[in-house]
């Protein structure tokens, strides 16, 4: 496969030989002699004849434009790229609420009551002391 770029854009081509591995096919392409008549009298006596076994006698070429194919592959790569954009977003924004419902949220409960309760210590005591007097 090759690719090359033409007026019209980037094209691919593939191209095989044409070969003659069997007989069968110098019955018509041997010598205009041995040819049909039907096909000499359609086609001529000219070109096609003279093949030989085991000979290449052309190529199957086929050639593509990439026009389409490249841009349906652009679309689907950009396509593609938003929704991981919108995965990645919504997972960050799941871990967050997560972070924030299980671990900050009961740290600050925590941290709270542990400040109440040092509070009420510390107004106690400084409360007895002045009842003490």
């Amino acid at each position: 496969m090759l690719e090359r770029d033409t007026p019209i854009g980037l094209t691919l081509n593939l191209a095989r030989p044409i070969s003659i591995h069997d007989d069968a096919c110098l019955t018509c392409h041997g010598t205009p002699s041995a040819a049909p008549a039907a096909l000499t009298q359609t086609y001529g006596t000219v070109n096609g004849f003279g093949w030989k076994l085991n000979e290449t006698i052309g190529a199957q070429i086929v050639s593509v434009p990439m026009a389409v194919p490249l841009k349906l592959a652009r679309r689907l790569y950009i396509t593609s790229l938003i929704a991981l954009v919108g995965i990645f977003a919504v997972v960050f924004v799941v871990i967050n609420l997560l972070l924030h419902h299980l671990v900050i949220a009961p740290v600050k409960r925590v941290s709270a009551n542990r400040r109440g309760s040092q509070l009420g210590r510390g107004a106690r005591g400084a409360l007895c002391q002045a009842w003490q007097r």
